[in-house]
């Protein structure tokens, strides 16, 4: 339930981000379209307001409405019929999206193609109109066709840029859309001055830096002298020169690169205007200097020493978790061979008592051969007669040496019988053969010593395997970012900062120090709490070379606790139970309660409920989950079951997350589970079949949450007598439950073992708040 919570904010908090980040990209192309508009070319062509609204895609509303508004206010109303004649234009194409542009790709989805056609007829429209209305002068028929030829070209290279799904002639479409963008933004603000500072150099100058600074000097000079044309044709190598003399030097300092690139293009405005190009130009190039200077320092610029720190932390980071990830998959794995290594071991132990013929079997085969001979014997009322007692202890005999030995012979009977039966040495020959082709049989039908391995469920460990690390081990680099800046304004230092977890959040500090003083675990888990919004547990502290690794684990918030008692069918006093349960838990901070009842009773049922405790317990320990592990039970005790008439086990796995709360019963032809909270009952049960008896799991996953005070009841089959209510239970927990589980666990039995019916088992399991969450990370086990 936390987690679905946490998930639910977290998707509503991108949310808002997405839509605060679409209303900045609407203001954004809004004001670009108001800027582009107003800039004017030769002749009073103003075409790049609508090769912005043309060249856009789902942006359109935001640079037509920009654009028009604009228009409207200076009376430049060709503009505004310029933007609609585009928007019906596009609204036109719209309703042939199988030639305009993807289907279902949304009202303004055409393709460059249209696009750059509808800047270019808007154009020409309103360029024909004022030519009309300008008695055809020659300068409005130049004004035509430029207006008409930069239009459609900036609406062009505007249009790849928004579309890069389409196939384009350019390798970096999108990179030379941005620079149209950028030089059209400088040519409209080349004539505005703030108290002497030109904002187009400053954009210009800028971008200069910024490119010499990722593709060097040349690529940089190249920018500023596009820049500087946008702005001043006379004063564009100003520009020119700060770029190419920062890209020059700002691998040794990137303040004197700036510096010198300023001075460079300084004594050329000199020497071009004089005075008044220092005047004009050196100011907006030294602000733009200071801006980059600014961003460098926060780390906001390829290669700046901060951003290549950051950089390195980041690197440094994610390789200490993929190290933990390693650490955390390697011992998984040695828990999975571990268990596949004890299963081999039970089963080869299984399958060497399985490689002969059962007790009973032989006999079953003794009785047989007496039978084909004494009924025509003259002395049968002798054997089988007064003599009966005997002569059955006889053949019990011979079955039990055969079952021993594999052979019988004459010591096992009686001398008696042997000087009275005549046909006995014919008998016995029966008897050995038929007993050796049983253990033949026996032999090559065995199907449990090599058990047809389950190649699906093993994949699917592994599988589990990867998925839990992959999961478990992703970094949150938001967190992660914000603990580092919180510790560095703390005075601290560290190599890295790492943020991961799913079902148990952790947090690593790598090589952290704290020049001058001693460092304070109980301030430092207090800030990383506030920052992270989960409790924490005691850190882990892990020398290395000379440093120390700090990690901090989410707190355990509920401890378990579980009584198990069981006893075997009628309460006989070392007698074999049926019946098999193991309490365990693991670092991840889960809490398991098993409960297996091997169908039957006896030595067969308590070998079948051991084997199916052994293997869920080991696969859960190495951390798989509950639906892999019961398949690969499913398919050992499914192949065991083909030799025997039936090999099956219920199970009643009780999972408890004991930091989020978060609890789940699996359940395998179990008995109900009673849940005892504030005076209420609640009753868990399903109607599945036992491990084994299927090919396929047949398993019910019950989901709730625990709280502080839950007493959860788990019986076996022979408490409740195999039905799905049990009513005694229920009115004990009401009336006699007084929180000593011992004593509830024996008053529990001996109602039961009033029946006598089969093996009896009850688990109890208590929850509690953990009483020092800062201290109690394990949860313990009764």
């Amino acid at each position: 339930m936390q987690r679905k919570k946490r998930e639910e904010k977290r998707a509503a908090k991108k949310g808002r981000e997405q839509l605060i980040e679409k209303v900045c990209f609407y203001l954004l192309f809004a004001a670009l379209g108001a800027l582009f508009g107003s800039a004017e070319l030769l002749f009073g062509v103003r075409p790049f307001g609508v090769a912005l609204a043309a060249g856009v895609s789902e942006l359109f509303p935001a640079a037509a409405l920009g654009t028009a508004v604009f228009a409207t206010v200076t009376g430049d109303y060709l503009s505004v019929v310029a933007v609609g004649i585009v928007a019906l234009f596009r609204l036109g194409c719209s309703f042939f999206p199988q030639v305009t542009g993807e289907k279902g790709g949304g009202i303004f989805s055409q393709r460059v193609s249209f696009r750059t056609l509808g800047a270019a007829l808007a154009t020409f429209i309103t360029a024909t109109v004022a030519l009309f209305r300008g008695e055809f002068r020659y300068y409005d028929l130049l004004a035509l066709l430029l207006g008409t030829a930069v239009s459609a070209l900036c609406a062009f290279l505007i249009a790849r840029m928004f579309s890069p799904h389409e196939r384009s002639p350019f390798t970096y479409s999108r990179e030379i859309g941005v620079a149209v963008l950028a030089l059209i933004g400088i040519f409209a603000l080349r004539t505005v001055s703030l108290a002497g500072i030109y904002p187009a150099v400053v954009c210009g100058t800028l971008a200069a830096f910024w490119v010499a600074a990722h593709y060097g000097p040349l690529f940089g000079g190249a920018w500023g002298l596009l820049a500087g044309l946008c702005f001043d044709i006379r004063m564009a190598p100003t520009i020119l020169l700060c770029g190419v003399g920062f890209g020059l030097l700002q691998k040794s300092s990137r303040g004197g690169g700036i510096l010198a690139g300023c001075g460079t293009a300084a004594v050329y405005a000199f020497l071009a205007v004089g005075s008044a190009g220092i005047t004009r130009m050196l100011p907006s190039l030294l602000t733009a200097g200071a801006f980059f200077l600014a961003g460098d320092s926060a780390g906001l610029v390829e290669g700046s020493p901060i951003r290549r720190l950051a950089t390195q932390r980041r690197r440094n980071g994610v390789q200490a978790v993929k190290e933990l990830e390693a650490a955390h998959n390697a011992a998984r794995l040695r828990g999975i061979s571990d268990a596949f290594s004890e299963l081999s071991g039970i089963l080869y132990e299984l399958g060497g008592r399985q490689r002969r013929p059962g007790q009973l079997d032989l006999r079953h085969l003794c009785d047989r051969e007496f039978d084909k001979v004494c009924p025509a014997c003259p002395k049968r009322e002798i054997c089988w007669g007064s003599e009966y007692t005997a002569t059955a202890e006889n053949v019990a005999a011979l079955g039990a040496r055969l079952y021993q030995a594999g052979r019988a012979g004459k010591e096992q009977l009686s001398p008696d019988l042997v000087a009275r039966c005549g046909a006995l040495p014919q008998i016995l020959q029966r008897i050995n053969g038929g007993a050796q082709r049983m253990f033949e049989e026996a032999m090559r039908g065995d199907k449990t010593s090599v058990v047809a391995t389950d190649y699906a469920a093993m994949g699917r460990l592994l599988s589990d395997t990867l998925e839990f690390g992959e999961r478990n081990f992703r970094p949150n680099e938001e967190q992660s970012e914000r603990i580092f800046a919180r510790l560095q304004r703390m005075g601290y230092t560290a190599e890295s900062v790492s943020v991961c977890g799913e079902r148990r959040r952790q947090i690593l500090l790598r090589a952290l120090k704290l020049p001058g003083r001693r460092i304070k675990q109980r301030e430092l888990r207090a800030t990383l709490e506030q920052i992270c919004k989960f409790t924490l547990g005691e850190a882990e502290i892990t020398e290395r070379e000379g440093v120390c690794d700090y990690l901090f684990r989410e707190s355990i918030a509920y401890q378990a606790f579980t009584v198990k008692q069981s006893r075997a069918k009628g309460g006989k006093e070392g007698g074999y139970c049926g019946d098999s349960s193991a309490v365990f838990g693991d670092d991840a901070g889960t809490y398991y309660v098993l409960l297996c009842d091997g169908m039957g009773s006896g030595n067969r049922a308590a070998v079948t409920s051991a084997l199916s405790s052994t293997v869920l317990s080991r696969l859960l320990r190495a951390g798989n989950r509950p639906e892999t592990a019961l398949r690969m039970l499913n398919g050992v005790l499914s192949a065991r079951g083909q030799r025997e008439n039936e090999s099956s086990s219920t199970v009643d796995l009780l999972e408890v997350n004991c930091v989020s709360g978060a609890a789940t019963l699996y359940k395998c032809g179990a008995a109900p589970t009673y849940l005892l909270r504030r005076g209420q009952i609640t009753r868990f049960f399903s109607r599945t079949a036992p491990v084994g008896i299927l090919e396929a799991l047949d398993a019910e996953k019950l989901s709730f949450e625990v709280e502080a005070g839950d007493v959860l009841v788990q019986i076996s089959d022979g408490v409740s007598g195999g039905e799905e209510e049990c009513p005694f239970l229920a009115d004990m927990l009401m009336t006699k439950w007084d929180g000593d589980a011992e004593r509830f666990a024996r008053l529990l039995l001996n109602r039961a073992d009033e029946e006598g019916r089969d093996d009896l088992s009850v688990l109890i399991t208590g929850i509690e708040k953990s009483p020092v969450p800062h201290t109690q990370d394990i949860p313990r086990a009764g």
